[in-house]
């Protein structure tokens, strides 16, 4: 036999005289040829059955060399190569088989190697991404810092002399008499005759020195507050020891960390307190008949607001609004209970103050989200230089944010030992980061559709009311919607998805809310001083100009004059209200709630009714002197 492989063509057979069903060789056959047999079997790698195909003719092979006289080793010598036996083997095994098998063997063999491929090019990809750390390029606390006014001296800063007046009034954290009976009343607002009145009333009669002190704090224009700088034993005694100890931050703690969704501003809670403490007195000065006192009460809580909203923080910006309409409410009320109470100087500072809001305060600004996203992304992703990179955060990241839901497994493992192994977190999380990478959306892409997204709400915050349906918000709000029920679009913007605030309709309303309130206001006084100087009642808002308004007041969910009438009903200033149509200013019309329930507030003094197809229309009111309160502090008609 030459030196190449000579094997002879044997039938399939599966039986078993001699030959055992794993495919080894026979017993008979010695034992240097058995092994021979049994490793060119193996090198085959093929189906068990083709195995024992092969392991039948090499043993006859074999048997047919010995009984012809060679020795074991003639015949192992001149079988020829073990490897290429098994090669030749394998192609004729193969050879036999039908063509479906054939090309499902192929496939699975190149899937196999495709799967080898894309694991090692996985495992690469990975551990050049484990190299790639996001870059820190700019420090968000200090950004924010630098968006504040300028602080030239403390003594020309309102917060200290707010704090400090606080204080006094025992409305620090940690002080057990925050709570006492008096302070809880002044803190719900409560108008002459309701039930808390009383009590609110002697509470602030007892507060006039810090309210005082207060009130003059306010005429500072920058509220000072050290935003991210270490909490000072001032403020401590204010805020309370557990506040005061996560008050502040900085961007170079960490890099795991997020410093403005963890920067603390505990002051704007104090300021609304603030707030409360000066509405509800100034409504105690209209009842003692103190015009001056009222009046000083108002111009600071309006102020508070616009200090409030001092760096455009979206928080504050909403606490600003809610401290603003407070005090225009207030003021409205004070002028339609007690005309008389004002003089003709306080009557204009009032007017003057419902108008002082800069113009820019009045209109949603979302640069300082934008930083704060900006932030989060710098943290959380790669930077190739030129705008984009690739989504790489960490486990303590994702955890913040609230992005690492912990498998089914590992938290009953956590269970049982006490406490989740960090490392298999780890792990599995270093295991995710690739796929993460390659299926978030990426860097320049998240930017771009964060911003198309609140860029929408800024434009729909500068429309009247009247244009409000058709704000384009809703769009964006839809958008994030689907992003969060679809799974796809879940993980691909997951960063946006879940960090981008919903405002919607009602976020951008509530700014063209804001100006149209400071609006009836400021023509609520100037219709009083005109009815002081002309002995009667304007007879619609052209009279008011220009005299006492620089334009004519407009309906905002009109685009016309603002109505105005002297009729049997007595005077009264109003808008045709959300549904169009003009009700005469009905000052009757109350809430409608669900059916089978008592109706609620009169409806007079919101701006934004919306009632359904079967209700009467409802006019907003936006002054009605009567001599009382009515109008003002919701007494409830009992159910019928």
């Amino acid at each position: 036999m030459s030196g190449e492989p000579h094997i002879n063509n044997a039938s399939a057979s599966t039986g078993t005289d001699g030959q055992c069903s794993s495919g080894t060789a026979p017993a008979a056959l010695p034992e240097e040829l058995r092994t021979l047999v049994d490793s060119i079997t193996r090198r085959t790698r093929l189906r068990r059955h083709e195995r024992t195909d092969v392991s039948r003719e090499l043993t006859s092979h074999f048997d047919e060399a010995l009984a012809a006289g060679r020795s074991v080793r003639q015949a192992v010598d001149s079988f020829g190569d073990p490897k290429e036996a098994a090669r030749r083997l394998r192609h004729g095994a193969i050879a036999k088989r039908s063509p479906l098998d054939r090309a499902l063997g192929q496939t699975l063999t190149w899937t196999a190697r495709t799967i080898v491929v894309v694991f090692l090019a996985y495992a690469a990809f990975g551990i050049w991404l484990a190299f790639k750390q996001p870059v820190i390029r700019f420090d968000s606390v200090a950004r924010l810092r630098a968006m504040l006014p300028t602080v030239t001296a403390p003594e020309h800063t309102a917060w200290p002399g707010i704090r400090d007046a606080l204080v006094v009034m025992v409305h620090g954290a940690d002080d057990p008499l925050r709570q006492s009976p008096g302070a809880l009343a002044v803190d719900a607002a409560p108008y002459p005759g309701q039930e808390q009145w009383p009590a609110a009333r002697a509470w602030l009669q007892a507060q006039r020195a810090p309210l005082a002190s207060m009130r003059e704090a306010t005429r500072q224009p920058i509220l000072g507050f050290p935003v991210g700088l270490p909490t000072s034993d001032a403020d401590a005694r204010l805020f309370g020891k557990d506040q005061a100890q996560t008050s502040t931050t900085t961007s170079q703690e960490s890099n795991d960390q997020f410093p403005m969704l963890e920067l603390r501003l505990p002051y704007l809670t104090n300021l609304r307190m603030a707030a409360r403490m000066l509405a509800v007195d100034m409504l105690a000065a209209a009842e003692e008949g103190d015009g001056e006192r009222a009046t000083r009460d108002a111009e600071a809580v309006i102020a508070l607001s616009v200090l409030a909203q001092e760096g455009r923080v979206l928080v504050g910006d909403l606490v600003g609004r809610a401290i603003r309409r407070v005090a225009l409410e207030r003021m409205t009320a004070v002028l339609e209970w007690k005309p008389s109470l004002l003089s003709d100087s306080q009557l204009a500072r009032m007017q003057a103050a419902a108008m002082s809001v800069p113009a820019a305060l009045q209109h949603l600004n979302l640069d300082t989200e934008r930083m704060m996203f900006a932030d989060l992304v710098q943290r959380m992703y790669t930077d190739d230089g030129n705008g984009d990179g690739l989504f790489r955060p960490t486990t303590s990241q994702l955890g913040r944010l609230n992005f690492l839901d912990v498998p089914r497994t590992l938290r009953a493992r956590s269970d049982r030992s006490g406490g989740l192994d960090d490392r298999l977190v780890s792990a599995a999380s270093h295991v995710i980061a690739p796929a993460a990478a390659m299926y978030v959306a990426g860097r320049r892409e998240t930017l771009e559709r964060y911003e198309s997204l609140i860029s929408r709400y800024e434009e729909d915050a500068t429309l009247p009311l009247r244009e409000m349906d058709h704000a384009k918000g809703i769009i964006s709000d839809e958008e994030l919607w689907m992003m969060k029920m679809n799974p796809q679009e879940q993980i691909h913007w997951c960063v946006v998805a879940y960090l981008t605030p919903t405002l919607g309709q009602g976020g951008s309303k509530a700014f063209a809310i804001d100006r149209a309130v400071c609006l009836a206001t400021a023509t609520a006084f100037a219709a009083e001083r005109y009815r002081r100087v002309h002995g009667a009642w304007p007879v619609d808002a052209t009279n008011l100009v220009p005299e006492f308004m620089q334009s004519v007041p407009e309906d905002p969910w009109s685009g016309k004059p603002v109505l105005m009438s002297n009729d049997g009903d007595g005077f009264r200033i109003w808008s045709v209200g959300r549904d169009g149509v003009d009700d005469r200013g009905d000052l009757t019309r109350r809430i409608p709630t669900f059916v089978g329930q008592p109706e609620e507030a009169l409806a007079s003094t919101n701006p934004d009714v919306q009632v359904q197809e079967d209700h009467p229309n409802i006019d907003w009111v936006w002054f009605a002197p009567r001599g009382t309160l009515e109008r003002w502090n919701y007494p409830k008609r009992p159910p019928t």
